[in-house]
């Protein structure tokens, strides 16, 4: 009946602990220096006349204590009630010297109302897109065939690092507002997430930004690839295995930022596989066949952090989860459901 967790504390390295039952909710987590690291199920009732022990395993009776913690424990506080997820992090602000602060919240400009930029259907053409290859790869390679754009994948044993670029060509803006992007696609990428796909933007001829996960407000990214892939995204959220309905297409959409009339703007879709091995499904890989652009729109906003670790959750009172990505995030506030941003030391 425990709850397990990632523990992210060294060895020989003091941490703040606090573990909560909440028998109203039936839940129970553990937090680790002001983080929820896990949560499980709770049954046992506030008044159980079980022992009682930290820092060691029981069960009835008191004498046959076992499991001892190897380490050190100081500081033990009980109390009566179970504390909130912001009443940890402050205790545990308050016992590090940390300083409470907020994320810093900036809505972007909006236009005079949502209009097409841009449209294509690759069922007519291959909408002037081109394909680079950082780390060349026969399988994969992005390739126009069929009435689609589509990469499948590294299939066979070859590099370690497959990446290809499939960059759509520069669309000028007209209309001052929020750039959003829609495309019609599905994927198979190899199961366990060693693969997996992204989207990107460049704005006036500058480095492309891969976009993240709070971006889309529909069919967003569905996962993390792997930390230990040798993909080039490894770590990243992104689109991995299987698209929902395969092989139906499904619609995703996501904000691109705010540009002004005359501003230039480039997609990137980036398809990563590492060594070997595809997707489980048929086809295997990534296919899109379409894409739209529209200018002039609202619904968008950063979200920047001086210090800190940028945490999001759905519910306040439930487990928050470290954002990946760069400072400022950029948001689609049209998204469901709502997210919540908080900093952790």
């Amino acid at each position: 009946d425990g709850v397990g967790g990632v523990n992210p504390l060294a060895d020989d390295q003091w941490g703040f602990v606090v573990f909560t039952s909440d028998a109203a909710a039936g839940t129970r987590t553990v937090y680790v220096n002001g983080n929820a690291i896990g949560s499980g199920a709770y049954s046992t009732t506030a008044n159980s006349p079980d022992s009682f022990a930290i820092g060691g395993g029981v069960w009835n009776p008191l004498a046959s204590l076992n499991d001892l913690f190897t380490g050190q424990i100081d500081e033990v506080a009980l109390f009566n009630k179970s504390l909130s997820a912001g009443q940890i992090l402050s205790l545990w602000l308050r016992a590090s010297g940390g300083t409470a602060q907020s994320p810093v919240v900036t809505t972007l400009p909006g236009g005079s109302g949502s209009a097409a930029l841009v449209a294509a259907d690759f069922g007519t053409g291959d909408g002037g897109f081109t394909v680079e290859t950082p780390e060349p790869s026969d399988q994969t390679d992005w390739i126009y065939e069929g009435g689609l754009w589509r990469s499948n994948g590294q299939a066979d044993g070859f590099g370690t690092d497959n990446t290809s670029f499939l960059t759509s060509p520069v669309c000028t803006v007209a209309q001052p507002g929020i750039v959003s992007l829609t495309f019609s696609h599905h994927y198979s990428f190899e199961q366990g997430r060693y693969d997996g796909g992204v989207v990107a933007v460049s704005l006036n001829d500058g480095d492309f930004q891969i976009l993240p996960a709070t971006a889309f407000s529909t069919g967003g990214y569905n996962g993390v690839v792997l930390g230990g892939s040798d993909a080039r995204l490894a770590s990243r959220p992104a689109f991995v295995e299987n698209s929902t309905g395969h092989p139906a297409f499904l619609a995703s959409t996501c904000v691109l930022g705010y540009a002004g009339a005359g501003d230039k703007v480039r997609v990137r879709f980036i398809s990563s596989s590492d060594n070997n091995t595809s997707g489980n499904l048929t086809p295997q890989g990534w296919e899109i066949t379409g894409f739209s652009l529209t200018q002039g729109g609202t619904g968008a906003a950063t979200v920047s952090w001086p210090v800190g670790v940028l945490q999001r959750t759905a519910d306040p009172a439930g487990i928050w989860a470290d954002v990946a990505g760069n400072d400022p995030l950029l948001i689609d506030t049209a998204a469901n459901p709502r997210l919540f941003f908080r900093i952790k030391p």
